[in-house]
């Protein structure tokens, strides 16, 4: 049925969800100013775009 097929994918959502959070976890290694230099040349692309 139609409500089976929703379920699946609210179950899909929350694995990819989980996914997400693990990966982030994973990420968390990269140092602070790696993730700030990163931050920073984001930030001056989004105002070169505006």
């Amino acid at each position: 049925s139609d409500s089976q097929r929703e379920d699946d994918d609210y179950t899909s959502d929350v694995d990819s969800a989980a996914y997400s959070d693990s990966a982030i976890d994973e990420d968390e290694d990269l140092s602070h100013d790696e993730y700030m230099e990163v931050m920073t040349v984001n930030y001056m692309i989004f105002l070169v775009l505006v």
